[in-house]
C-alpha cells in the first residue's frame, strides 16, 4: 500500500467515524495511558470507554464485544476499588505458566462452545475468533485490576486481532486505535517489568 492509499485511509475515517467512536476512542487512550503508569484515574475513562463501546460494538454486529465491554465496565469498577484499598499495598506481581496454561485452553475451549452457538443462532461477526477473545480478554483485565504483569502480553495478541475486526467492521478509527493499544500494552510490559525487577532487588 501506497502513501498516498494511507492517506485516503485516514480521511475516509476521520470522515466516516461518529462522534461516539471519538469520544469512546479517546477515553481508552487515556485508560490504556494511565493504566501503564498505575494511575488509580485509569479506571474512570475505562468505565466510560467501556459503555461507549457496548452501543459501538451492538450497533455493528459485535454482540460479544458489547457484552464484554459491559462486563470491563464492571471490571473497572472493581478495579478502582482494588488500587484505592491498596494503593501502597499493592506490589506488580507474575503468575505461573501453568496457570496461564490453564486460562488460555479454558479460553480456547469455552470460545469454542460459545462460538458454536453464536455461529447457529445469532448474525454475530467472527463467533469464534470473538468468543475466545471475549474470555481471554476477561483474564487479563482481571489481571490488571491485580497488578499482574502478564496481563499486557494478553493484550498484545488481543489487540493484534481486534485491529483486523474492527477494520473489517469499517470502524477504521477503532481500528486505529487498537494499533496504538498494541503499542502501548508493550510499553506498559517493559516498565512494569522494570517496576517488578526494582520491587525484587529492594
Amino acid at each position: 500500500m501506497q502513501l498516498t492509499e494511507y492517506i485516503a485511509l485516514i480521511n475516509k475515517a476521520v470522515a466516516t467515524t461518529k462522534p461516539i467512536e471519538w469520544f469512546a476512542v479517546t477515553t481508552s487512550l487515556l485508560y490504556v495511558l494511565l493504566a501503564g503508569k498505575q494511575q488509580i484515574a485509569c479506571w474512570i475513562f475505562a468505565f466510560v470507554s467501556s459503555i461507549s463501546y457496548v452501543i459501538i460494538s451492538y450497533t455493528t454486529l459485535l454482540y460479544v464485544d458489547a457484552l464484554l465491554n459491559s462486563i470491563y465496565a464492571i471490571l473497572a469498577i472493581i478495579g478502582w476499588i482494588t488500587w484505592k484499598a491498596k494503593a501502597d499495598q499493592q506490589p506488580i506481581k507474575k503468575l505461573s505458566w501453568r496457570f496461564h496454561g490453564l486460562i488460555i485452553i479454558g479460553s480456547i475451549l469455552l470460545g469454542g462452545l460459545s462460538g458454536y452457538l453464536l455461529d447457529n443462532y445469532t448474525d454475530q461477526v467472527f463467533p469464534y475468533l470473538d468468543a475466545v477473545l471475549f474470555f481471554l480478554s476477561i483474564s487479563a483485565t482481571w489481571m490488571i485490576t491485580k497488578k499482574i504483569i502478564e496481563n499486557w502480553l494478553y493484550f498484545i495478541v488481543i489487540d493484534c486481532a481486534m485491529i483486523g475486526i474492527y477494520f473489517n467492521r469499517s470502524l477504521f478509527l477503532s481500528s486505529l486505535l487498537f494499533v496504538l493499544y498494541t503499542i502501548f500494552a508493550l510499553k506498559g510490559f517493559f516498565y512494569w517489568r522494570k517496576m517488578l525487577q526494582n520491587n525484587t532487588t529492594n
